[in-house]
């Protein structure tokens, strides 16, 4: 009856033992994978990252752009009102509403809603790249969090999972007990 009870413990012990194994295989597959998946969403967190900085260098450019633009359409405004005053000033008889003035008029008019459509446009412009550094800054910090728990998983979890020590009884007799001790590489 001793030696039935000893096989039974014994069988009962193995099983155990290699459903204990399995689960540790397997949660060690999982942590794995999560490290993978997470290797792969910084990559793409630094791709994008890199795209986002592209795009806010492109949109200083286009800033600088209409920057220039409206300083362009500076002197000609000048020209155009100085024009439109010095014919204001005119004696009675040559101040008169002629083609040349009516022209000067639609000319300032035209520049004048150029100028503002370009302020306009810096200020959707800058409002567009605010938005991108906000971005941006979001980025680097979800990319800092990412590399800190990578970090953590492989270095420290990972590592100890795969040293952690335990012994699995594999046969229990009458006269010793054998151990052994696995360990995953």
């Amino acid at each position: 009856m001793s030696e039935e009870h000893r096989a039974a413990i014994d069988s009962l012990i193995n099983d155990a033992a290699k459903d204990m194994l399995n689960h540790w295989n397997n949660t060690n597959r999982e942590y794995q994978q999560r490290i993978s998946e997470s290797q792969e969403t910084l990559g793409k967190l630094t791709t994008h990252l890199h795209l986002v900085d592209k795009e806010i260098m492109e949109m200083d450019g286009m800033v600088d752009q209409l920057r220039t633009a409206k300083r362009a359409k500076q002197e000609p405004l000048k020209v155009a009102q100085t024009r439109l005053k010095k014919r204001s000033h005119r004696p009675d008889i040559e101040s008169c509403n002629d083609p040349p003035h009516e022209r000067l008029v639609d000319e300032v008019s035209t520049l004048n809603d150029t100028i503002l459509l370009l302020d306009q446009k810096i200020t959707e412009a800058e409002a567009a790249r605010l938005d991108l550094i906000s971005n941006r800054q979001r980025l680097e910090n979800d990319a800092r969090v990412k590399e800190n728990s990578l970090s953590i998983d492989q270095s420290k979890c990972m590592t100890m999972r795969m040293n952690f020590p335990f012994n699995i009884r594999c046969s229990v007799s009458s006269k010793r007990v054998t151990r052994r001790k696995y360990r995953i590489d």
